[in-house]
């Protein structure tokens, strides 16, 4: 009975719970009246003449539901400057995603407009994008954490040595 009373208490509670949509975690949002855009890229910190993912998702500002069907442009500017664009996307599911190659180093802006809002809605993130490549950023990071290695293990053989000594 115990048992019984358990599952159906269960079956109606996940009944009462609302499907979620999904958002950015992480990354930047902008308020825009009842819009709130959520931008990230990956990887977060893209190198030139290499590709990263731009992503989007266009939320109400009110409820922080996904808003379906809205069309918007997406616009790559640095240094004020145009350097590309694209000028219309359909974001049946509220996000727009565009892979991209960033032609050099530098900082860039990226502009995504809701063009179905019925006020202008317009956004804008900075991207910092690094020179070099993402190879040679993983090289540093492996130098990185090899040298932090070799000034800890010594530091825990000498205090492992330590407490057996006192032991």
């Amino acid at each position: 009975m115990k048992g019984l009373t358990v599952t159906l208490l269960l079956i109606v509670g996940i009944s009462f719970v609302h499907a979620a949509d999904a958002h950015i975690v992480g990354g930047l949002n902008k308020d825009i009246g009842q819009y709130r855009v959520q931008f990230i890229s990956y990887p977060q910190f893209p190198f030139e003449n290499e590709r990263a993912v731009l992503f989007f998702n266009i939320q109400n500002n009110t409820n922080g539901l996904d808003l379906f069907n809205q069309t918007a442009s997406v616009t790559i500017l640095k240094e004020g400057n145009l350097i590309d664009s694209f000028p219309e996307y359909n974001a049946n599911y509220a996000n727009v995603m565009l892979n991209y190659t960033f032609p050099s180093a530098g900082v860039y802006t990226v502009r995504l407009d809701v063009l179905s809002a019925p006020v202008p809605v317009r956004a804008d993130f900075p991207v910092e994008v690094g020179s070099g490549s993402t190879s040679s950023y993983i090289m540093v990071m492996i130098i990185v954490g090899l040298l932090t290695a070799i000034i800890i293990v010594p530091v825990f053989r000498k205090r492992k040595m330590k407490r057996e000594k006192d032991a």
